[in-house]
């Protein structure tokens, strides 16, 4: 039992490495910042048109069963979610895309 479990513990550990590249954590948290950052815009965005579109639909359907009734809510709350967290994450990404905040990795690139 002790050989599996080291040996999954050993797979574990170098399928992290692997991913990583042996890079330290703050290269890695940056190049994840760079990816997070505008992909977060792009989902807030469509999240909050495809809810739109989502009460409008059902609103104007005219089965009023629980089930369209669920869903409607169900997109009246993703929309309200989405309106709330995104001034959060615009303040929280603006520090980094538009502040010229390119990341470590990128810097060590540059810089020799």
């Amino acid at each position: 039992m002790s050989a599996i479990n080291s040996s999954q513990e050993e797979l574990s550990i170098e399928g992290y490495f692997t991913i990583t590249g042996n890079l330290p954590f703050q290269t890695v948290f940056f190049i994840g910042q760079d990816i997070f950052a505008p992909m977060s815009v792009l989902l807030i965005i469509f999240g909050v048109v495809a809810n739109i579109l989502n009460v409008v639909v059902f609103v104007k359907t005219s089965v009023r069963d629980n089930v369209t009734v669920s869903f409607i809510t169900l997109s009246l709350s993703d929309l309200c979610y989405f309106l709330l967290i995104s001034p959060h994450y615009a303040v929280r990404n603006a520090a980094h895309v538009f502040q010229g905040k390119i990341g470590h990795f990128y810097q060590m690139a540059i810089r020799p």
